[in-house]
């Protein structure tokens, strides 16, 4: 005999009759919203201030590298690709909500954080736009978080 307090939850079938079928736009929050737009504009803001110093001089993402360089440009990736994404996405969700996949999204945030700590420590301390820096990666990485949580529990 089974009892009902050990049975599964049942699932929140959507439209199309599958469990989870709610589109990610739609299980979005103002509050994640948000987050991961003041995210996006502080690691923006992290491409100026000083990531880390040697002996006489303080290093930014911005003057890491001579502009032309893959250097510069991959610098300019890293740490814009969060603010280029979240004004891509306000205009798209609305009607391709699809596109907002979190994702991919998760794996560039992990890649950003990567190259943060390169550069980091390509010098010999570290200064306050490192850690500038890692805190809007962990605040958009937690914005993303909230967002995939509130897809597996639906």
């Amino acid at each position: 005999m089974e009892s009902s307090r050990y049975a599964p939850p049942k699932a929140d079938l959507g439209s199309e009759g599958t469990a989870g079928s709610r589109s990610w736009s739609t299980l979005e929050t103002p509050a994640t919203v948000w987050i991961k737009r003041i995210a996006a504009v502080g690691l923006a803001a992290g491409f100026f201030l000083p990531l880390t110093s040697c002996s006489e001089h303080d290093y930014s993402a911005a003057t890491a590298y001579d502009w032309p360089s893959f250097g510069c440009c991959a610098a300019i990736l890293l740490f814009f690709w969060p603010s280029a994404c979240e004004i891509a996405l306000s205009f798209v969700t609305q009607s391709r909500p699809e596109l907002s996949n979190p994702w991919p999204r998760v794996v560039l945030i992990a890649g950003t954080l990567l190259g943060i700590t390169w550069l980091v420590y390509w010098g010999s301390h570290m200064r306050y736009g490192a850690i500038v820096a890692y805190v809007a990666c962990a605040s958009y990485a937690i914005g993303l978080g909230v967002l995939i949580r509130r897809k597996l529990s639906v």
